[in-house]
C-alpha cells in the first residue's frame, strides 16, 4: 500500500515516523537521566545522614568520657571506692555469696528492679556504705541513661554495681567472668596511664546480645601513691541507636539476668 502512495506523501510519512522514533529516543534518554539524577540525590542524602550520625556518635562518646572523668575525680566516688574496698575485704572469702544473697536473692524487688534497694538491713559496714552511696550512683545512672555503673578494687573484685547482676561481687581476674569483656575493662583501666585515663572497649564476646552495651572505664584520682581502682560504666545500645540524624576504653556483656 505504501508503495502506491505518491512520493510527497511517502516523504511526509517518513518525516512523521522519524519524529516519533526521535521522540521515543529522547524520552528514553530523559528517563535514564532522571533515574541517574534520582539515584545520585538518594545517594547524597544517605551520605549526609551517615555523616550526621557519625558526628552525633562522636559527640555522644565524648559526653560519656567527660561524665566518667568528672565522676572518677569526684570526692564521693573516691571515698566510695576506698570504703567499699575496705568493707568488701572485711567480709572475707565469703563476700561474694553474702553480698549476692543480700542484694540479689533476698532483694524484695523484682528482676529488673534490684537497683531500687538502698539497704539490705543487715547493719554491716558494707550495708551502711551502700545506703549512703547507692542513691548517688543510681541517680547518675538514671539521669544519664547508662546501663550500669561499676566500682572495682585493685585486685579485680567488683565491689559495687548499681544493678546487681551475677557478676556483682565476683573477681574479674580469677572468677567466672574473668574472660569476658568486663575482665578486659578492669585490666585495661588498671593499666591506663595518667595521660590517657579513659578506656573504651568494643563488644567482642557478648553473652547477652539483647542488652549489649558500650563499655567505658577509668580510674579515680588518688590522694596517695597507691594504685587507683577503676570506675566503669556502660551505655545502652538503644541510646546510640536513637540518636537523631541531624546531629572513646570499659564494660560490656553481662551474665544472666537477675
Amino acid at each position: 500500500m505504501i508503495t502506491s502512495l505518491p512520493i510527497a506523501r511517502k516523504a511526509a510519512l517518513l518525516l512523521v515516523l522519524s519524529a516519533i522514533a526521535l521522540g521515543g529516543s529522547i524520552a528514553t534518554v530523559s528517563s535514564w537521566r532522571t533515574h541517574d539524577l534520582s539515584f545520585e540525590l538518594i545517594e547524597n542524602e544517605l551520605h549526609a545522614v551517615a555523616e550526621g550520625r557519625k558526628g552525633a556518635l562522636g559527640a555522644y562518646l565524648l559526653s560519656i568520657e567527660q561524665d566518667l572523668l568528672i565522676t572518677a575525680r569526684n570526692e564521693q566516688t573516691i571515698d566510695a571506692v576506698q570504703a567499699f574496698t575496705d568493707a568488701f575485704r572485711e567480709l572475707g572469702s565469703g563476700a561474694e555469696s553474702l553480698l549476692q544473697k543480700a542484694y540479689i536473692t533476698d532483694n524484695p524487688n523484682p528482676t529488673g528492679s534490684k537497683e531500687k534497694l538502698d539497704t539490705a538491713g543487715s547493719g554491716s559496714t558494707y550495708d551502711t556504705l551502700h545506703a549512703r552511696h547507692h542513691p548517688f550512683f543510681r541517680f547518675m545512672l538514671e539521669q544519664r541513661g547508662y546501663y550500669d555503673i561499676f566500682l572495682f578494687d585493685t585486685d579485680g573484685n567488683l565491689v559495687y554495681t548499681v544493678f546487681k547482676e551475677l557478676d556483682y561481687a565476683t573477681n574479674l581476674n580469677t572468677g567466672e567472668w574473668k574472660d569476658t569483656d568486663l575482665g578486659n575493662v578492669f585490666r585495661g583501666a588498671l593499666a591506663a596511664s595518667a595521660a590517657d585515663p579513659v578506656s573504651f572497649f568494643s563488644i567482642s564476646n557478648p553473652m547477652r546480645p539483647a542488652t549489649a552495651h558500650r563499655p567505658v572505664s577509668s580510674r579515680p584520682k588518688s590522694r596517695t601513691r597507691r594504685a587507683r581502682p577503676p570506675v566503669s560504666w556502660s551505655s545502652k545500645c538503644r541510646s546510640i541507636g536513637s540518636m537523631p540524624s541531624w546531629t572513646r576504653h570499659g564494660r560490656s556483656e553481662r551474665p544472666a539476668k537477675r
